[in-house]
């Protein structure tokens, strides 16, 4: 498709696709734009990132059954059960986790989900401690929340991606980069 003039590339991050513009851009090749990122990818990644909310919330819900009993956590519980999944958002978005998800291979960002949820609980813990509230703040909850958090994160990744490539949409995650130019005409 180079040697017509019109060049198609998919996948890869930003540094990658400024690398191909770059290359594109030269003298020789006349590229003109570089198109990316979809309203549709955006929009799924917001809904992954609200469903990685949704299921950590469950996640303390979860925890909070499995240590006192009772479907709500404990009053004390409630910040750490409503912070947590924010500073598990943050850390994901400094992580680029959610850019980096393919349905395809089914890379689901594994080791980015593990590092995202080790720094929010131990942004959490950290908090706890140093405002002295740690008495407070159950140990072994803590330990379901985490738990509960990773294997609920996996699952729903798993069941959205089998979902996704089932539909024949796994590609949607990848950005589409067209870049569209001419050729110059050859100097003979």
């Amino acid at each position: 498709k180079r040697s017509t003039g019109w060049g198609h590339y998919t996948g890869g991050s930003k540094r990658v696709i400024n690398r191909v513009a770059a290359s594109w851009t030269r003298p020789n090749l006349g590229a003109t734009r570089v198109l990316a990122h979809s309203r549709s990818h955006v929009l799924l990644r917001d809904l992954m990132a609200i469903g990685d909310i949704a299921v950590l919330l469950f996640a303390a819900l979860l925890a909070s059954w499995l240590r006192f009993d009772a479907i709500l956590p404990p009053d004390h519980l409630l910040l750490p059960t409503f912070a947590t999944p924010l500073f598990y958002l943050a850390a994901m978005m400094v992580l680029r986790g959610y850019i980096t998800l393919d349905p395809q291979t089914l890379q689901m960002g594994l080791l980015r989900v593990i590092a995202a949820l080790s720094i929010a609980f131990a942004v959490l813990l950290a908090i706890a401690y140093f405002s002295k509230i740690s008495d407070e703040l159950s140990r072994l909850w803590t330990a379901y929340f985490a738990l509960a958090g990773l294997v609920s994160i996996i699952t729903l990744r798993l069941c959205s991606f089998g979902i996704l490539r089932a539909l024949g949409k796994q590609d949607i995650f990848r950005p589409t980069i067209a870049i569209i130019g001419s050729l110059p005409t050859p100097h003979i």
